[in-house]
């Protein structure tokens, strides 16, 4: 059995002695700052409406952009979320940076949980994010996890919270205006932790059968188009894996919704490629643990086969 260890401390590092934002750059070790240069073409023209994003201390390109582009300050990002952090009375737990500086993410811990069943540790804590990308592929935003306390699954709220409360900052002229107005929604993102935790407690009350299982299994790994025998076996013992947390999975009976859903969020968050994850290689454990972080959190393809699984489950019927 892999050990269950939540994606972010597999890369970011301890911040829970942090005090104040200061404190949290410090320790984390993102106390850098950004630049923008020209890019030149192969005979030395530069090239019009695109540039290169850069950190000012190693001189190492993040990304290219185009010239409506504006930077948005570390410190700027940060500060209105530890006067979140100290208002609602969370304690900070880990901060690092993705590709070098490409992204950068602080989470903390708020102190409200909440109780899905009456099995040992089913219970969803509310984590806050602080995600900053610097290299022009997402908007900087605060947004809410939700973490199942006996494995550790998370899943991001990110994409409900996010546009219904303005919580994202786009990296334009007027950032500012926009970054206000995201410290002003954060507490939509913590009212949708408590809309989580009703549908995980409806999700819990519905039975859901080992047929429905398999059912949902083939829908949300499908058969690829061209069956070759090694993709196909992948494929096959993919699904018996996740069948298996069902049924036997941290905290599950094989006979809800809920047990359902977090046999999918189990996989992909422990389970899902792991051997670049293990490898003895620092820089291959590292980059693995990256992509492991970015798809499951971020928007990538573990996210979207989680909501894809929530939405499922919510508009099927229980047998």
């Amino acid at each position: 059995m892999n050990e269950l260890i939540s994606l972010d401390s597999r890369i970011g590092v301890d911040i829970s002695k942090a005090r104040t934002y200061k404190e949290v750059v410090d320790l984390a070790n993102i106390n850098f700052s950004l630049d923008i240069k020209n890019i030149k073409d192969e005979d030395g023209y530069e090239i019009p409406d695109f540039f290169s994003v850069r950190r000012e201390d190693t001189k190492e390109t993040l990304g290219i952009v185009k010239s409506k582009y504006r930077p948005v300050p570390i410190d700027s990002m940060l500060e209105p979320f530890h006067e979140m952090v100290e208002k609602y009375d969370a304690t900070y737990e880990t901060a690092g940076v993705i590709g070098n500086g490409k992204k950068v993410f602080v989470i903390a811990k708020m102190p409200h949980t909440i109780t899905v069943s009456d099995r040992k540790g089913d219970i969803l804590s509310n984590r806050i994010v602080c995600l900053i990308a610097n290299d022009g592929t997402k908007r900087n935003a605060y947004f809410t996890i939700a973490q199942r306390i006996c494995c550790l699954n998370q899943f991001s709220l990110m994409a409900i919270s996010a546009s219904r409360s303005n919580e994202q900052v786009t990296h334009v002229k007027n950032w500012n205006k926009l970054l206000q107005q995201a410290q002003n929604s954060f507490q939509l993102s913590i009212d949708m932790f408590n809309e989580f935790g009703i549908t995980a407690r409806a999700l819990e009350s519905q039975h859901f059968g080992e047929d429905q299982m398999r059912s949902l299994l083939n829908r949300i790994f499908p058969d690829p188009k061209e069956k070759k025998k090694r993709k196909t076996a992948r494929l096959i013992n993919r699904r018996e894996k996740v069948f298996d947390l069902y049924q036997n999975g941290t905290g599950n009976v094989g006979s809800t919704k809920w047990d359902a859903f977090n046999a999918v969020t189990e996989y992909l968050d422990h389970y899902n490629n792991t051997t670049r994850l293990k490898s003895a290689n620092e820089v291959v454990s590292r980059a693995a643990a990256e992509r492991r972080l970015s798809s499951s959190l971020l928007g990538g393809w573990d996210d979207k086969i989680k909501k894809e699984t929530l939405k499922f489950l919510l508009h099927c019927e229980s047998m």
